[in-house]
């Protein structure tokens, strides 16, 4: 029987340096284990958007870093496609 993973995404914020980003923390709500990315980037809005993704696609701990990464990639590359 395959372990049940439940995670939660919520976002952070690190204000330090004259610099503001939005980060996000993922949390295993079953075992407590969490696991964050701090400096995710300045766009709240893009953050929420991930955390969206993220909630919606029920993405374990395992995988959070790889998402992110990937998601990060793809909207930076629609902003270089619309310059």
């Amino acid at each position: 029987m395959a372990e049940e993973i439940r995670t939660e995404y919520r976002i952070t914020e690190f204000c330090g340096g004259g610099e503001e980003a939005f980060g996000i923390i993922g949390k295993n709500i079953l075992t407590d284990e969490t696991f964050e990315i701090k400096r995710v980037s300045p766009d709240q809005k893009i953050v929420a958007s991930l955390v969206d993704k993220l909630n919606k696609n029920m993405v374990s701990l395992l995988h959070f870093y790889d998402v992110v990464r990937d998601l990060i990639y793809e909207i930076s590359l629609l902003a270089i496609k619309c310059n």
